[in-house]
């Protein structure tokens, strides 16, 4: 929709109808910067395909860090679901090396003091999170 030139409001009315207002309005500003790059990179935006479904979230300090990818402790992960509200409770596995820097990012997003932004990458089967 960007690419072919629609204007703002009416991509975000159209996936707000699928999303809540976090996830559509995230998904607007990845896909906005994709197609730029892909003209930048004197692409053509029509021809941009996405090979791997995935959810962005932006990150926000007034909702613990994030208003849709909650970090509860170093190993677990809650995701809103967007069409119910509920929240999806996962397991998730970080390298060794990352847990200090994931332990203070958990503090300060529950104190209100950071935020973070959040893509789930669907992969082969296998979910990731990218922070």
């Amino acid at each position: 929709m960007i690419a072919r030139g629609l204007e703002e409001n009416s991509v975000l009315r159209e996936l707000r109808r699928v999303l809540n207002k976090a996830y559509a309005d995230s998904a607007y500003k990845v896909a906005k910067a994709i197609v730029r790059g892909c003209v930048f990179n004197g692409g053509n935006p029509l021809n941009i395909e996405v090979k791997r479904l995935f959810i962005v979230s932006e990150g926000e300090s007034s909702r613990l860090g994030n208003r849709n990818v909650r970090l509860e402790d170093t190993h677990i992960v809650k995701v809103k679901y967007p069409y119910d509200g509920s929240w999806i409770t996962l397991r998730a596995e970080f390298g060794e090396k990352y847990l200090l820097l994931l332990r203070e990012l958990v503090d300060s997003a529950k104190q209100k003091k950071l935020s973070y932004t959040a893509r789930v990458v669907f992969r082969e089967g296998d979910i990731y999170l990218h922070l």
